[in-house]
């Protein structure tokens, strides 16, 4: 008898999401996007160990332009800002921030969101009504408003700014999980286990987590582009990473008052995010299309 046949639903997914991992690499978009994010990524990780001191200050050579216009130089090969401060390294020393904030911050917001989900769904009930009352509670606070009315108070910190994007954002999860969950335990084959025994803990362990996870990892993939924008707009209103330590949302707000004289200290760190969010994007949706044909 065919293996694919008697293995249970979970196996079998991820059985087909093995013979489609060759396929994903045939899909150009993919590529494109994943070869994005690998040089964003390295930029991020090796960059720092080429590039100047990103607090260097060089008065003599302030809002100097890029090198690929007039009265650049090589020295300074995306301008100087008002301080004379090196943009591009500004730019790399400013990515591990954002891409660590917004990947952290994604991480806690899968894991609580998971959990919530998880419970809510599959044992319903008055568990199902108090947990989605807390979720639509936390859904009512407008992103901006729940991060200045918490940041204010805190101050804006590493740790605080992960936090507040990932209670702005587990709702999301607990809210696609459950759903998903509910869907999941009316199966057959979850039917079958719970007559056969089986453990809630084991059913959803070994039945109903691996026909999930799909789903998760390419929202997750999708929401890290997401907290790069949050994280930055953040930065941009000064309740981000807070000077001297360089960040991609509080660069754009350096060169606010300086946008017709100086453009590229705000244009050229958002050219990053956008190139940056394109990436993760391309990766994330094109992930959600092919896990979605693997189920």
């Amino acid at each position: 008898m065919n293996n694919e046949t008697v293995a249970p639903k979970g196996e079998r997914t991820e059985m087909v999401a093995k013979k489609q991992l060759p396929i994903l690499f045939l899909d150009k978009t993919l590529l494109f996007g994943l070869c994005v994010v690998t040089f964003v990524v390295l930029l991020g990780l090796i960059g720092p160990f080429f590039v100047s001191d990103p607090g260097k200050m060089d008065v003599v050579n302030r809002l100097k332009p890029p090198a690929f216009l007039e009265g650049g130089t090589a020295q300074h090969l995306l301008g100087t800002d008002q301080l004379g401060r090196d943009l591009l390294s500004r730019l790399v020393h400013g990515m591990k921030y954002s891409a660590v904030i917004s990947i952290v911050a994604v991480a806690f917001s899968v894991i609580f969101g998971s959990l919530i989900g998880l419970c809510s769904g599959y044992f319903g009930g008055w568990v199902d009504t108090i947990l989605m009352r807390i979720t639509d509670i936390q859904l009512a606070f407008p992103f901006i408003i729940f991060a200045v009315a918490v940041l204010s108070v805190t101050g804006p910190s590493f740790l605080m700014i992960t936090l507040v994007l990932a209670l702005v954002n587990w709702p999301t999860y607990a809210r696609v999980i459950r759903s998903l969950v509910l869907s999941e335990k009316e199966r057959d084959y979850v039917k079958a286990a719970k007559i056969l025994g089986a453990s809630s803990r084991r059913i959803v362990k070994n039945y109903i987590a691996p026909n999930i996870i799909p789903n998760v990892l390419a929202l997750s993939t999708l929401d890290i582009a997401a907290m790069v924008i949050a994280e930055s707009i953040l930065g941009f209103i000064g309740l981000g990473i807070q000077p001297p330590d360089p960040s991609w949302g509080n660069i754009m707000a350096d060169g606010r008052q300086y946008i017709e004289t100086a453009w590229w200290i705000t244009t050229i760190p958002g050219i990053f995010i956008f190139i940056s969010v394109l990436g993760i994007n391309l990766v994330g949706d094109r992930l959600a299309n092919h896990l979605g044909k693997a189920r």
